[in-house]
């Protein structure tokens, strides 16, 4: 068995030491050579991706803490979406709700700047050129849920 360079190292000088080596001994050799090359670039690739995951986690977290205020936590995301009744302001649905800042500035962490949208909703109205239709609409829609109560 085949385990690190130098055992396919070994086998290689034996086979092209011997003045004909058998198909046997070159068929094993190639199979060798395949087998360790093939592992070590699983290996290699395996490590790779790891790294490339931690430095997107890492970059992530760094975005994260940098864009957002610090009161953008899960007690302030919970009352938005209590607020909004566990729904989609736009759709009606009730799963995968996120929260979608009125004024697409997420450093303004506050009631009125803020509305629960399911992920789909939520794409929809970050595209670049419908931004200020859509933050019209929702201030307008909060001014009317706030002075409503």
């Amino acid at each position: 068995m085949i385990q690190s360079s130098n055992d396919v190292e070994q086998l290689y000088i034996s086979v092209t030491e011997s003045v004909l080596p058998s198909e046997n001994a070159m068929r094993e050799l190639k199979n060798s050579i395949g087998e360790f090359e093939s592992l070590e670039n699983r290996t290699t690739i395996l490590r790779a991706r790891q790294h490339l995951k931690e430095k997107k986690i890492n970059k992530l977290r760094r975005d994260f803490e940098s864009t957002y205020d610090e009161g953008f936590d899960k007690k302030f995301k919970r009352k938005i979406k209590e607020r909004d009744g566990y729904k989609c302001l736009l759709c009606g649905k009730e799963d995968k709700l996120c929260i979608h800042h009125i004024t697409y500035n997420k450093r303004i962490t506050n009631m009125d700047e803020c509305v629960a949208l399911c992920c789909g909703c939520n794409s929809r109205v970050n595209k670049k050129d419908q931004r200020g239709y859509w933050q019209e609409y929702f201030k307008r829609l909060i001014h009317y849920k706030l002075n409503r109560k």
